[in-house]
């Protein structure tokens, strides 16, 4: 069980590898949680939104898509489990999604149920700590998650406290790496780093900025 953090942080990274998925011979391919910017080499899709609102315009990887209104399923990434048999598939693709979902967790044990590899894109933690919204709120309002890898064996989720937004001491001065993305293969270790009340959360907030050697 191992993951490979992929550089740079870009969304021309995330292009890349998807025209990568492209030149594959894999079978079955696919994509969770691509209505916004779906994966055309995927052969599969799941997704809370239905094939028909999909983004068509903003799809990643080259033309055509693979797959179709019969392969979309519309379901809630969170519930669990997924209506796919176990290495269903050669590759699992979610890209930006696992700091969205009310269960990353369980998102990434389906993605390593269902899936014999697979890539997964989300925001670095220092972007997601730091202001970088014209209102003033720090990270994205949607998100739940900090995030980040500790390699070779996994990833951890933080809570995204509400701290972030009323203290500023608190937030990344300056956002370092827009995107964080790790291709895995077999599996991977996926576990919430628990930050308990108000002291524990700041508490490990403060312990992120120090070891990361911020500098205003």
């Amino acid at each position: 069980m191992a993951i490979k953090v992929i550089l740079p942080g870009d969304e021309a990274t995330v292009q890349n590898h998807a025209r990568w998925v492209a030149d594959q011979p894999f079978r079955r391919v696919l994509d969770v949680g691509g209505a916004a910017k779906p994966l055309r080499a995927a052969t599969h899709v799941l997704d809370i939104a239905p094939y028909k609102h999909r983004r068509q315009d903003e799809g990643r990887g080259p033309l055509p898509e693979r797959f179709s209104k019969e392969t979309w399923k519309e379901w809630d990434v969170n519930e669990r489990p997924w209506p796919f048999t176990r290495n269903y598939f050669d590759y699992v693709w979610c890209c930006q999604v696992v700091e969205d979902l009310r269960d990353p967790i369980g998102a990434c044990n389906e993605m390593m149920r269902v899936g014999r590899a697979g890539f997964i894109s989300t925001v670095h933690r220092s972007y997601e700590s730091s202001v970088v919204q014209y209102d003033g709120v720090v990270g994205y309002h949607h998100h739940r998650w900090l995030v980040e890898t500790i390699e070779p064996a996994g990833v951890q989720f933080v809570y995204k406290s509400p701290m972030l937004h009323v203290n500023p001491t608190l937030r990344a001065p300056e956002a370092k790496q827009w995107l964080l993305h790790w291709t895995w293969k077999g599996g991977f270790a996926a576990e919430e780093k628990f930050t308990g009340g108000d002291q524990e959360q700041r508490a490990e907030l403060e312990k992120y900025l120090q070891e990361r050697r911020f500098e205003e």
